[in-house]
């Protein structure tokens, strides 16, 4: 079951089509940085690589696109599927053969890696074309882009790489996350388009709120991409809320006799 869902979930049209606009989104960004048509010898005065502009230390439009759709590019690819598979009668023909807590199980997990996946295309994408174009220079404290309050900077500084891989992890665990926000109200709300709005909605919603309350730190948006003070309580919100998620979609999925 978990083979024939995943290739499902990664072969939706709109899961394609996500992965296409995240890939153009991401290679704009790079040919229109005029860096990359610096000389090898340029970067004796000009010291920045990959590790100074790349996709979230580079503050320019293509980023804020990101930030404004992040939600959608992980609720887009494959959240609705459950309401789809339902008024198919797909999923009447699935539960004639599997268990039903498994179907659950596995629709919530493949759900979280596609939502997950597609999130984080346009920053790995943009970072191995930036690594073919421009030198990996070892961040310094001079040419730095992380502020000293924000996530981890003497890692950054040592250990660029892991950096950033922590990084697009971070973005990979949120797109999940909020692909699961839409994957549970689909259990409520049977209208697609609504269900695939909701995850925008609150994060939109939820930056306002703690902008406004002070806790920028656990503000989704800000977390992911920009400089905020860091605190590890936001991965234990972010934990609790998958816990919770997962519970409401199985519990409510398993009782729910509408299919």
């Amino acid at each position: 079951m978990f083979k024939s869902i995943t290739t499902r979930g990664f072969t939706k049209s709109t899961t394609l089509f996500i992965l296409v606009l995240g890939s153009i989104i991401a290679i704009l960004d790079v040919i229109e940085n005029n860096v990359i048509h610096l000389k090898p010898s340029d970067y004796w005065d000009y010291p920045l690589g990959v590790y100074n502009w790349w996709f979230l230390f580079n503050p320019e439009i293509y980023l804020s696109i990101i930030i404004t759709v992040f939600p959608l590019l992980a609720s887009v690819p494959y959240a609705d599927s459950y309401i789809e598979e339902k008024k198919s009668g797909f999923l009447k023909n699935i539960l004639l053969r599997q268990n039903k807590n498994k179907y659950l199980i596995t629709k919530f997990f493949v759900n979280f890696l596609v939502g997950g996946m597609a999130s984080i295309v346009p920053l790995v994408l943009n970072l191995v074309v930036y690594f073919s174009l421009l030198p990996a220079i070892k961040p310094n404290l001079y040419f730095g882009n992380i502020p000293i309050i924000s996530f981890l900077p003497d890692l950054y500084i040592n250990h660029p790489l892991i950096y950033i891989i922590l990084r697009i992890g971070n973005c990979f665990i949120f797109g999940g996350i909020f692909a699961s926000v839409a994957l549970t109200c689909s259990l409520f709300v049977e209208n697609r388009y609504i269900v695939i709005g909701i995850p925008f909605f609150i994060y939109t919603i939820l930056d306002i709120i703690l902008d406004t309350l002070h806790f920028q730190s656990y503000s989704p948006l800000k977390f992911l991409f920009l400089d905020v003070p860091f605190t590890y309580g936001i991965y234990v919100i972010t934990v609790i809320t998958i816990i919770i998620l997962f519970v409401v979609f199985c519990v409510g999925g398993k009782k729910s006799e509408n299919i």
